[in-house]
């Protein structure tokens, strides 16, 4: 029986190989992946509030009890979600370690 150099490779090093020996798969792929995650984030941006919505200061008054404190930010967390999300974001990956 004859040892042939790749008969221990696994089919996914194939694949990285032939991409790798073809640009324009490559690029297909790259293309393929940023449109993917272009309208993911589009898709995520989308479920966000309306920013004076979050910002409306008459809306806030100060709650009877802790209880009753403790559910509004829960509502208001989940309401609210992804604009948090864009506000945070930026400051963690901007912020020193």
């Amino acid at each position: 029986m004859m040892n042939l150099p790749f008969a221990s490779v696994t089919p996914v090093v194939f694949y990285h190989l032939h991409l790798f020996s073809n640009p324009s798969a490559v690029g297909a792929q790259t293309a393929s992946y940023i449109s993917r995650t272009k309208e993911r984030v589009w898709s995520v941006l989308a479920t966000r509030r309306p920013w004076r919505e979050l910002a409306d200061v008459r809306a806030i008054r100060l709650p009877p009890n802790l209880g009753v404190a403790y559910l509004r930010i829960r509502s208001n967390a989940a309401y609210f979600d992804m604009n948090y999300v864009i506000v945070v974001r930026p400051v963690v990956f901007l912020s020193p370690l």
